[in-house]
């Protein structure tokens, strides 16, 4: 399809300190709905054209951003995509005072299709290596050590997804890239419909970025924060869901290490998902690994006490994170690592006073099997681990089978009106 012009010349180059970033008949500037914004291709840009200034600005209708050589766009709003409507053209002019140079490149003007994408001269090609342009960026719901996470669309499959960047400045100033690799090798090799699993991975010159599955219903430390504490049914399902998840990878003698709230991530529909991978690790019977890593509060006296450990670990956090959950607080506590690091390996598991009243019987009897220090002796540990837990009367009332095909309805179902999301980050987008 080409690109239906009026009246003069498409503008040639956005670029940002002498560096060409996107062709405009590449991708075009998207209606946002905030005055005084601008979206190239999903990006902030900084528009600059030598060292002169220029103006974008459409229709009375929508207004667009100021840019200036070397200064960024005021930012768009959350979502800021498919709403330019039929016909809408969209002006590159300069600004007062600035001349841009008369070679027919710097004004110009595109035109929209019926579903309000720009008419492209030069298809993105869907059949090669996939890259960042075949994906619309949507808003930022999330940021982690290495960068941002946002939603985003295939532009070719509609499908929604989470992308994860990874700054390579900061893999590298942190020790972390084979951390990073190791992630990546890892998520290649899974795939379960509770796990946030991997669907592309792709890089540029700064970024590698990691295409998830995207969760829409927020992570358990969202939840909690929210509540205070969550009612005995949802986490009943969540450590159902999760051990499902748990027993999976340990089949495949993969340790996660680092489960917590943070780390459960809910779909829309409210089903529990096990994220963040950079510190899981595969093992072996003769090789096991000893390593002190995750969340200290969440770590199996195994692990601190440094002399190799297996998958029993996850099973020790996991009740963990169910007495958290139900009583909105963690079983052991410590000013320091050190007496932290003690009080997990040698105080007394103890509940509140008022647990009996909180939960139930069963409840409280499979917490303290997940805490067993023996990894022996812990619910979930050995071949028959899961049969055990399964069997365990907290989940007399579950239908394993039904839950596994996600045919159980969740308890509690995240409210799609509202982000369930540190609000933050989205206003990030917008300073």
């Amino acid at each position: 399809m080409s690109l239906d012009l009026v009246g003069k010349p498409q503008f040639d180059l956005l670029s940002t300190t002498g560096k060409t970033l996107a062709k405009v008949n590449k991708e075009t500037f998207t209606k946002c709905k905030m005055e005084g914004t601008c979206l190239v291709d999903g990006n902030l840009l900084n528009l600059s054209t030598s060292n002169n200034k220029f103006e974008v600005v459409n229709t009375k209708k929508y207004p667009y951003g100021i840019g200036a050589a070397g200064a960024p766009l005021m930012p768009f709003s959350s979502i800021a995509v498919n709403n330019l409507e039929l016909g809408t053209t969209v002006f590159i002019k300069e600004l007062d005072g600035y001349k841009l140079p008369n070679d027919n490149k710097h004004n110009g003007c595109v035109r929209v299709d019926d579903k309000g994408w720009s008419l492209n001269e030069e298809p993105i090609d869907y059949d090669g290596e996939v890259e960042l342009a075949h994906f619309v960026l949507l808003r930022s719901v999330g940021r982690g050590a290495f960068g941002k996470v946002r939603v985003v669309q295939h532009r070719n499959t509609k499908s929604m997804y989470a992308l994860k960047y990874i700054n390579k400045l900061k893999c590298i100033k942190m020790r972390a890239v084979e951390n990073i690799i190791s992630e990546r090798r890892l998520l290649e090799a899974i795939d379960f419909p509770f796990i946030v699993n991997l669907r592309y991975a792709f890089q540029d010159d700064e970024n590698l970025f990691m295409v998830l599955d995207l969760m829409l219903g927020g992570d358990l430390r969202f939840h909690l924060e929210r509540y205070g504490k969550l009612k005995e049914e949802w986490v009943q399902f969540y450590v159902a869901e999760i051990a499902l998840s748990l027993d999976y990878l340990h089949s495949k003698n993969i340790v996660h290490r680092d489960l917590k709230p943070d780390n459960v991530l809910l779909d829309e529909n409210g089903h529990a998902h096990i994220t963040d991978f950079n510190i899981a690790v595969r093992y072996s019977e003769k090789k096991l690994p000893s390593a002190v890593a995750g969340s200290m509060a969440y770590m199996a006296p195994e692990v601190l006490k440094k002399k190799g450990y297996t998958s029993s670990v996850d099973w020790w956090s996991l009740g963990v994170l169910a007495y958290e959950l139900v009583f909105g607080k963690r079983p052991f506590k410590g000013k320091t690592n050190d007496t932290l690091s003690y009080s997990i390996q040698n105080d007394p598991l103890e509940f509140p006073d008022d647990a009996h009243t909180l939960v139930s019987e069963e409840c409280i009897d499979c917490i303290k099997a997940l805490m067993n220090r023996d990894p022996t002796q812990r619910l979930g540990c050995g071949q028959d681990g899961m049969y055990r837990l399964t069997a365990h009367p907290w989940f007399q009332d579950v239908s394993w089978n039904e839950l596994a095909r996600k045919a159980v309805q969740a308890p509690f179902i995240p409210d799609a009106k509202k982000p369930n999301f540190d609000a933050t980050h989205e206003l990030e987008e917008l300073l």
